[in-house]
């Protein structure tokens, strides 16, 4: 495979992965309606290591790192997204 040939396939992989992202903080968004009606904290400390863990049963190393990373991110992100819903 070439560069350009990888580049296209890393291209279709974001696309896929953006399409992904969006539909998670789509349920994200829903399940912070769900904790402000019912008077919930929005950090759950326990489900986000229980997402980072599961997240790493489907790499392997050397990428686990970075994708226990990266999911780090999105959960940091849809703590963000709640807390707006919230404002």
């Amino acid at each position: 495979m070439d560069i350009k040939d990888a580049r296209k396939r890393i291209d279709e992989i974001d696309r896929e992965i953006a399409e992904l992202l969006t539909e998670r903080f789509k349920m994200a968004e829903e399940i912070g309606k769900y904790k402000g009606d019912a008077g919930m904290s929005i950090r759950d400390r326990d489900r986000e290591a229980s997402v980072i863990a599961n997240a790493l049963n489907f790499s392997e190393p050397p990428y686990d790192k970075y994708v226990g990373s990266v999911f780090e991110s999105i959960i940091n992100s849809a703590v963000d997204l709640q807390n707006d819903g919230r404002k």
